[in-house]
């Protein structure tokens, strides 16, 4: 299969999810609760470091977020923008590889 750009894998995923039918506000905080095992498994994935693990946790977390997104009726990328706006904006210190708002120290 050959490389596919972002806005492709978008559809495919957003496809997805109205192939299996559970795109519902009803649904979203089933898609919460799956961020939050796909996080856990990403965590798992980084201590063992098994590169495998980590590319398929990471790209469940995105669908499962797409997902969400749907269920909410955003999208995603103005979702990724929106918050670029903000912490690119945002005064912060990066404290042993962690970013930290200035407010915050």
């Amino acid at each position: 299969m050959k490389n596919q750009n972002f806005e492709e894998l978008q559809t495919r995923t957003q496809n997805w999810f109205k192939e299996k039918g559970i795109i519902s506000p009803e649904n979203v905080f089933k898609q919460y609760t799956k961020l939050a095992e796909e996080s856990g498994e990403l965590a798992g994935a980084i201590f063992r470091n098994n590169i495998p693990d980590q590319k398929d946790a990471i790209g469940d977390l995105y669908i499962t977020l797409e997902g969400v997104c749907l269920d909410l009726g955003l999208n995603f990328q103005d979702c990724v923008e929106t918050a670029l706006n903000v912490i690119e904006k945002r005064k912060t210190k990066t404290i042993n590889g962690k970013v930290m708002k200035v407010e915050e120290l």
